[in-house]
């Protein structure tokens, strides 16, 4: 069958659009995590399952450096944030059926085509969780990286004690692995952090944009 020369170039154009709209938004560098106008969506749930074998070696080591951070946490306390924070972060990755690389996934969702998975989208869902937990004897706190860069800017959650500075917590941060729980000592990490305490909110953050 003879194909329509003109059907064929309006086709081969719109390719050409969707291809050039995402190589333009990965030159220009248009993937990080600056705030989008949120869409409100529903969200399916996803059956629980055992853990994996490596689910249950991070959450011994996350474990472990949360317990490290004061001899007064107590090992259920610090069990519970790291269990709850690996496997939350995992299901955050299925809930916005992530693209990898999370910086890919950022441009879908600046274009539209994905509605959540920014990093302060896995932030507030994150630290939303684990503030279920009533924590006694350690603190969460939201933290964010070059503040005001369209490019640059990156939010994640911290846990510390309330004996212990800032600067001697703990990054959780579930965007950066795609739904990998990433966790560091806050001097071991690449990010420039700092509180983000009442840091005028995201909402805040999002008007000053």
């Amino acid at each position: 069958m003879a194909t329509d020369p003109a059907n064929y170039l309006m086709k081969t154009n719109r390719h050409r659009v969707v291809w050039v709209t995402i190589l333009s938004a990965i030159t220009l560098g248009s993937f990080g995590c600056g705030r989008t106008t949120p869409t409100i969506t529903e969200i399916r749930p996803v059956d629980s399952q055992p853990l994996p074998t490596d689910y249950l070696q991070r959450i011994d080591h996350l474990t472990q450096a949360l317990l490290a951070l004061d001899p007064g946490v107590s090992e259920n306390e610090a069990r519970g944030v790291a269990q709850s924070a690996v496997t939350h972060a995992a299901l955050l990755g299925r809930r916005y059926r992530v693209v990898r690389p999370p910086q890919l996934h950022n441009m879908l969702v600046k274009l539209g085509w994905k509605q959540r998975g920014l990093c302060y989208h896995w932030t507030e869902d994150l630290l939303q969780h684990l503030k279920e937990l009533n924590l006694s004897q350690l603190h969460l706190q939201r933290i964010v990286a070059h503040r005001g860069s369209d490019l640059r800017e990156h939010h994640s959650v911290i846990v510390t004690t309330r004996k212990k500075p800032f600067q001697e917590g703990i990054v959780l941060d579930g965007w950066r692995n795609s739904g990998k729980l990433f966790w560091a000592p806050v001097g071991e990490d690449r990010y420039p952090w700092v509180p983000l305490d009442d840091a005028a909110s995201f909402e805040d953050d999002a008007d000053a944009r």
